[in-house]
């Protein structure tokens, strides 16, 4: 997986070569785990069939459920959405909603930037600040109303 997600960015750089990469690493995993899927019927009414799939071959099932996904997502132009998550200390992989989306999920978007020093030195001063002005509000209220 994250090394289609590699050979897609190399896609869109214009590396010379990369679609050829990509063909052949695909046809390399069909190859080597004896990638398919196959169609189990849950029922079948008048109006239509139900129909499940599932996975053929060596492939762990959510690892080729999650190969396949992606494969659906680089037909459609939106591989470049799957990406790592842009915190240090974590290592999920995620799929962007956003074209700017650097992180997984708001919890780890505010850990990344509690963690950064410069962030860090703002805030302290933004805290120092509003409780500054805060303590002039209240003197001047209270100032006024004697």
């Amino acid at each position: 997986m994250e090394e289609l997600i590699r050979l897609h960015k190399k896609v869109l750089a214009r590396q010379l070569g990369a679609d050829k990469k990509i063909r052949d690493f695909v046809a390399r995993v069909v190859r080597v785990t004896k990638l398919a899927v196959a169609p189990v019927l849950r029922s079948v009414t008048v109006k239509r069939c139900e129909c499940d799939w599932t996975m053929v071959g060596t492939m762990a099932p959510r690892q080729g459920l999650a190969f396949i996904r992606a494969l659906h997502l680089a037909d459609k132009g939106l591989l470049g959405r799957i990406r790592e998550c842009g915190r240090e200390k974590c290592s999920r992989w995620y799929y962007a909603k956003f074209p700017h989306q650097r992180f997984c999920s708001l919890r780890c978007q505010q850990r990344a930037f509690r963690d950064d020093p410069e962030w860090r030195l703002k805030h302290a001063e933004d805290v120092r600040r509003a409780r500054h002005e805060a303590r002039l509000r209240e003197k001047l209220t209270l100032g006024g109303a004697r």
